[in-house]
């Protein structure tokens, strides 16, 4: 790993240390990625290329996480998230990908950060690799930033995983057989299982809720199986409750569908329509 003073911002860096040093000890541990209420906006950032608002959305999520790490533990662990940040912007995987295992392995509880690399590694720079070889390593070690996670990053990790695994799924031909040999599952399987542990956050639900409107309508179409579609679609609504007012049109759009189609199968007092 090589160092190079000419690309480190240092004013930018300062500015970093100063704002880890005055943030308010009561500020919440944000992921990178915001979470948005709208299903639309949600998707849109997931999918949207880690520029230099990633990097800007970094530096903030950073000054939160290290406010308790103490100056020269916070002085070093900046300077390798601010290379991090450069070596992104300058296309260099691998780069970032070292001096990503020097700042978790510096501190390894910094959950915001193992997020944003993740989500960098696997959404901005796999599709991207030349060749499968180099498309695989980048999927398998930003999996392994979300699966190495220390207990008290459990939420932020699970739902930084999960969406990770909703979308690359759908978006990326390389990471399906990737993602399952990894897991020995189906992806979107592995995110739905993620989504559950990872708390209120919308977007979290929201993928929560596609998914499992999803699985239902499989087990629909491909094995007639009304009681896991039924399943499913209980779970779904359920999980609208607990959205943001503002965020349940979508996913009642969503759950209107399955049980529409659900309800053409039965009858009247719940059998099976011939």
């Amino acid at each position: 790993m090589s160092w190079h003073p000419t690309h480190t911002p240092w004013p930018g860096l300062l500015c970093l240390v100063l704002a880890a040093l005055c943030a308010p000890d009561t500020a919440p541990d944000t992921a990178p990625d915001a979470r948005s209420n709208a299903r639309s906006d949600a998707r849109s950032d997931a999918r949207s290329d880690a520029g230099s608002d990633a990097g800007r959305d970094g530096r903030t999520a950073l000054a939160q996480a290290l406010r308790p790490l103490g100056p020269l533990r916070l002085l070093l662990s900046a300077c390798l998230w601010n290379e991090a940040l450069e070596a992104q912007k300058r296309g260099d995987s691998q780069a970032m990908a070292d001096l990503a295992d020097g700042l978790l392995l510096l501190e390894p509880g910094l959950g915001a950060v193992r997020a944003h690399l993740a989500r960098v590694l696997i959404v901005d720079q796999a599709p991207r690799a030349p060749d499968d070889a180099r498309h695989r390593a980048l999927v398998e070690h930003g999996l392994s930033l979300l699966e190495e996670g220390p207990g008290e990053a459990d939420a932020l990790l699970h739902g930084a995983l999960g969406r990770l695994l909703a979308v690359q799924s759908r978006s990326d031909p390389r990471f399906l057989p990737v993602a399952q040999q990894v897991f020995g599952l189906h992806p979107e399987e592995v995110a739905i299982q993620e989504l559950r542990r990872a708390g209120d956050g919308a977007e979290d639900l929201l993928w929560l809720i596609e998914l499992l409107v999803d699985r239902g309508q499989r087990a629909l179409s491909t094995f007639d199986d009304r009681y896991e579609a039924q399943r499913d679609l209980g779970e779904a609504e359920a999980l609208i409750e607990r959205l943001p007012e503002a965020a349940r049109w979508d996913a009642r759009e969503s759950t209107a569908s399955l049980r529409s189609e659900l309800e053409g199968r039965t009858t009247d007092d719940g059998s099976p329509r011939s």
